[in-house]
């Protein structure tokens, strides 16, 4: 009796843990999943490995991470040109050639995929043709990824930059300066934008004027991107610490020292905040606290950033393994050797993970 009530305890524990974690406007159309970053993608995870389901070859690296729509996954290559491939197959669909590396990953809204080049350009393309709707220039490279929220888009440019663009036109909306590059992608929500810069510091502006809100300095250059819940914010910095900072005043909540610079971006889930760090650790940090619950340690730097799918969390490590772990305990559930150091960071969609390592795009199933 007793232990047909335990089980049943611990199921219903495990079923508020997977809704839980899917409490946010999930889009597996845009780097990090939504608008908040959190790398909680609300689809089938991939529990057990068989292997590879394709692969597709570009002319060079891939440091651009995938995003799926519509049944097609869309990715840039620092062979100069966006990809969309069908996500079943990996067939080629269309590409389009910019005149330098992509290396910002792209986002997907209302038939148009949004990206920046090295050619300092940042392009809105039909998602289906690949044809090119509107182009706007910045004033040197685009490493920074785009958010997009209702007619606007954001994206950082390497000319210290944050930048709000209409999205149906191109046209400027206004654009925000710092001291330095401007590669983290932004993160936004409840009508303000966060973003770092190699200025060390950590900015959150009004989304609509791009006036200043608040600022945070670190110690060093800011790289990660942010993730936003529960009226918290956190980041990496290349100073070697974790920060969660108050989302309304920008005060710090708590930091966590690890061995390396973070260039990886966190992931949220269920009060638990995951990342990689250069001194080869993954972690599991408690939300409200900083306190560590578990680390998990790669054979070497870990710049990728996590992903959350059904009770596991994926990353890759440039020891040339991209790894499953449970979130809960940091237990291995699988990893995938290649030969090649990954590169950019895992998308999950319909139990599928896509992700690239040198010049090749992988799906896993």
């Amino acid at each position: 009796m007793f232990k047909s009530i335990r089980i049943i305890f611990f199921m219903l524990i495990t079923i508020f843990f997977l809704q839980n974690c899917s409490k946010t406007s999930s889009d597996s159309s845009m780097f990090r999943a939504n608008p908040q970053r959190t790398g909680v993608y609300k689809t089938k995870c991939l529990d057990e490995l068989s292997g590879v389901k394709w692969k597709f070859e570009t002319g060079y690296w891939i440091g651009s991470s995938p995003a799926i729509h519509d049944g097609l996954v869309y990715f840039g290559s620092d062979d100069n040109h966006l990809y969309a491939l069908d996500s079943d197959t990996g067939q080629l669909k269309w590409k389009f050639e910019t005149g330098n590396h992509v290396y910002s990953s792209p986002a997907i809204s209302d038939g148009i995929v949004y990206f920046g080049s090295w050619d300092d350009n940042f392009y809105a393309l039909d998602s289906k043709t690949g044809q090119l709707k509107w182009k706007f220039e910045t004033g040197s490279w685009i490493r920074s990824s785009s958010v997009i929220l209702g007619a606007l888009v954001y994206f950082g440019s390497d000319d210290g930059y944050l930048y709000a663009l209409d999205s149906n036109t191109g046209k400027l909306k206004w654009k925000f300066q710092t001291l330095g590059t401007v590669n983290s992608s932004p993160a936004i929500y409840d009508g303000i934008v966060c973003f770092g810069s190699n200025d060390r510091n950590f900015y959150a502006v009004d989304s609509e004027t791009g006036k200043l809100k608040w600022k945070f300095q670190t110690g060093s250059a800011i790289n990660s991107s942010p993730a936003i819940s529960g009226g918290i914010v956190c980041i990496g910095s290349d100073d070697m610490n974790f920060y969660a900072l108050d989302f309304e005043t920008g005060k710090l909540k708590w930091k966590c020292a690890t061995g390396g610079a973070i260039n990886s971006s966190p992931a949220i889930c269920d009060g638990i905040v995951y990342l990689g760090s250069d001194d080869g650790y993954f972690y599991a940090l408690d939300f409200n606290t900083g306190r560590i619950k578990w680390k998990f340690q790669t054979g070497d730097d870990i710049k990728t950033s996590p992903s959350i799918s059904g009770g596991l969390v994926y990353f890759g490590s440039e020891d040339g393994y991209l790894y499953a772990l449970n979130i809960r305990t940091g237990k291995l559930k699988w990893k995938f050797e290649l030969v090649n150091i990954i590169s950019s960071s895992p998308s999950i969609s319909d139990g599928i993970i896509y992700f690239g390592a040198i010049k090749y795009l992988y799906a896993l199933e």
